[in-house]
């Protein structure tokens, strides 16, 4: 998502649908380190209007929005699969993740308030 974001960064409209899928980056973690790395060196932009299209019910909208509020939103996406993968590894005792993986700032906020 992150990808698709900054490919369309310039274009100024962004449909996540049509994010490419790219199998190696699933598969191999040399190559997913790489595109990290490649993401960071170019996720600093300034802030713009974005427009999000969508298709709902076969007619496509736009709905307007800024990078900066989906730079936040992909994070938050990012936070779901950690989530998922933390499943994913709890049976395997190899495999040490911190407590609060997978959890959105939020919820630890919410957390520490009510111990």
């Amino acid at each position: 998502m992150f990808r698709c974001l900054l490919d369309k960064y310039d274009e100024g409209t962004v449909n996540y649908d049509y994010r490419p899928r790219n199998r190696t980056i699933e598969t191999n973690i040399e190559v997913a380190l790489q595109e990290l790395e490649l993401l960071i060196t170019q996720i600093e932009k300034p802030n713009k209007t974005i427009s999000l299209e969508q298709m709902i019910s076969e007619e496509k909208i736009l709905i307007e929005s800024n990078y900066y509020r989906e730079i936040l939103h992909n994070l938050d996406h990012t936070i779901h699969h950690q989530a998922l993968i933390k499943i994913g590894v709890s049976e395997y005792d190899n495999i040490i993740l911190d407590d609060n993986f997978g959890f959105a700032p939020s919820t630890l906020k919410y957390r520490k308030q009510n111990m």
